[in-house]
């Protein structure tokens, strides 16, 4: 008897994952950790068939959102896309959709943290990540993350 394999085994073991919980690098396994926001981003939720995104325009800091190394407001994306966030002052972090469900979006996430002007170089770090969907507009400014005195979200990555 066959067994059949599904989309998202299929997934994963092209991009060189075992399997959902974990994610080898090198001799140690590491659990995806779950993130309630993206800084930069107002709107990461799942329609049913694509990832939808959209900058967050009253983020003080200036992340931008790249798609297909295009600057862009929005973006709608499916299983294995990529898009980046920057804020311009030496992190620049690439995410691939690795899998979507109606709970969670899990994503490859490579941050690379550019620190030549205090002469300590160039330093790169891979992790998988999950992100519960969001929409900040459509349920307004009481769920937003708070905001420190530069306008970054509390509950967000350490940039």
């Amino acid at each position: 008897m066959k067994s059949a394999l599904s989309l998202r085994h299929i997934v994963l073991l092209s991009l060189g994952m075992g399997g959902l919980h974990g994610c080898h690098w090198g001799d140690r396994h590491a659990q995806p950790q779950e993130l309630s926001v993206l800084r930069g981003l107002s709107v990461f939720e799942f329609d049913g068939v694509c990832l939808r995104l959209k900058r967050d325009a009253s983020d003080a800091t200036g992340v931008v959102l790249f798609v297909a190394g295009r600057t862009i407001e929005e973006a709608a994306l499916r299983l294995g896309d990529r898009f980046a966030l920057t804020d311009g002052r030496g992190v620049y972090e690439t995410y691939q959709v690795l899998l979507v469900d109606p709970e969670r979006v899990t994503l490859k996430r490579r941050r690379t943290f550019d620190r030549r002007a205090s002469r300590k170089g160039i330093r790169t770090v891979e992790d998988v990540i999950m992100v519960r969907p969001y929409n900040f507009e459509d349920a307004g400014e009481l769920l937003r993350p708070a905001r420190d005195r530069d306008g970054r979200a509390s509950a967000a990555l350490p940039w």
